[in-house]
């Protein structure tokens, strides 16, 4: 039968009693990260979910069968298992009030706004000719620009969230990206990938707008990103009820395209069969891709002067390192070489150098996983003391890392070494031995 398979939901903690409670308010296709957005108002919040949609280990005919059965699809169309068919999503929960509706400011999920919400979809006009009929996927590669746009709006899913109600996954909202929007004109779709037929590259990490902004930052595994602005919301949200949909626009940073010019590698990146880390030998070619490849962690930074910044970091299997940038927001993006790291044919781990006393199996891959501006909680005052209040609810700290330029900004990063499985590591059957460190940027003069 088609029972047995629920999802996987979104854990959220609660930090003054340590209490983790599991939500499917951003349904339950399974999440690689989420991240809050600014509503511009103190009685909703808004989350931008992005991961996977279905990615359990395989088809399921029969699950698909199931869904088939009871569900029809808006276009007559069979579903298809909806494994990376998705568009960008967001979420928007009313704080202070229960899956009914009524006000309720003891229970945790229900004061956070994760019990009463809805979930949204970015969909556009998909007619002949249009971004929207060409798919996200191939229109970053095929058609896009640094700095084009494609107008469209979130439009809220049919699908509701059951706080205290367990379903199978074939009632997930996972499958209603392969329907036509509710609400929306005639010939719209939500933006998925490839289609409502196809799965498409993986959207991995998004990153919210560090200067407050109603705007997050989408990337994808097929080397494109791009940011998306829903401004209006703020608006839309006054009445005190969910819109049925918020207008968007998205803009193109940098399409799936040639990159090689746009990096400035100073002097480091040398790869051990001759080649530089302008390209990457994501299965061990010579010459490497010349587009970005698998990207995963990214991190939006505001510096002084107006000027942002993303952290990029590559999971592409290069076989001579994973790359890690420091990209300037601008048309066109500049990519500032900062590190690479592991890799099968990495001379470092062909001699079994590890980082990590101890721990070396054997060469392979590593991946830098994340990245933290630490500049507003270190900022400090003539006298020494820090300009930051333990406890600070203002929003402060990121004000604060917009005052300080990139290059006296200190940023934690993340990373996991997929050959440290060895030596101690054994008994704790880790994912992987990695390190935390402190990157100091020292960007060379324009």
């Amino acid at each position: 039968d088609a029972e047995g398979i629920i999802g996987l939901p979104v854990h959220v903690l609660n930090l003054a009693t340590s209490e983790l409670y599991a939500t499917s308010a951003f349904a339950l296709g399974g999440q690689e990260k989420v991240v809050e957005v600014n509503t511009g108002t103190t009685d909703f919040v808004s989350f931008v979910p992005s991961g996977y949609n279905g990615a359990f280990g395989g088809s399921f005919p029969h699950i698909v069968d199931y869904r088939n059965g009871n569900y029809t699809r808006s276009d007559g169309n069979p579903y298809v298992w909806p494994q990376n068919i998705l568009p960008t999503r967001l979420y928007i929960g009313k704080k202070n009030t229960d899956k009914d509706g009524n006000t309720d400011s003891a229970d945790f999920l229900a004061r956070n706004g994760f019990e009463h919400g809805a979930l949204y979809g970015f969909a556009t006009d998909c007619s002949a000719g249009t971004p929207g009929a060409e798919g996200r996927d191939a229109w970053h590669k095929n058609t896009a620009t640094a700095g084009a746009t494609v107008t469209g709006a979130f439009y809220k899913l049919k699908w509701q969230n059951t706080p205290g109600e367990v379903r199978d996954f074939v009632h997930d909202a996972a499958w209603e990206f392969q329907d036509a929007p509710e609400g929306a004109p005639s010939g719209w779709c939500f933006w998925n990938a490839a289609g409502v037929d196809s799965s498409g590259s993986k959207t991995e990490h998004v990153s919210p707008d560090p200067r407050g902004g109603s705007r997050v930052l989408q990337t994808s595994t097929a080397g494109y990103f791009g940011i998306y602005d829903f401004s209006d919301i703020t608006d839309l949200l006054a009445g005190g009820a969910l819109p049925q949909s918020i207008p968007a626009t998205y803009t193109c940073l940098q399409p799936e395209s040639d990159i090689r010019s746009l990096i400035e590698l100073g002097g480091a990146g040398l790869y051990a069969d001759g080649q530089n880390a302008t390209v990457n030998p994501d299965a061990g070619q010579n010459p490497g891709q010349a587009t970005f490849e698998d990207i995963d962690a990214a991190e939006w930074i505001a510096a002084k002067d107006g000027e942002d910044y993303i952290v990029i970091h590559e999971d592409s299997g290069n076989d001579f390192g994973e790359r890690k940038f420091l990209a300037k927001v601008g048309t066109p993006m500049k990519y500032y070489f900062v590190a690479m790291s592991g890799g099968k044919s990495n001379s470092r781990q062909l001699a079994m150098v590890s980082g990590v006393e101890g721990v070396m199996l054997s060469p392979n891959s590593h991946e830098f996983s994340g990245a933290t501006d630490l500049s507003g909680m270190l900022a400090k005052n003539s006298d020494g003391s820090f300009k930051l209040s333990a406890g600070d609810v203002t929003g402060a700290r990121r004000s604060l890392e917009a005052e300080v330029a990139i290059d006296d900004k200190n940023i934690v990063v993340t990373l996991q070494a997929h050959s440290n499985w060895g030596g101690w590591t054994t008994s704790l059957n880790p994912d992987a031995a990695g390190q935390i460190l402190l990157y100091k940027p020292a960007l060379p003069a324009p």
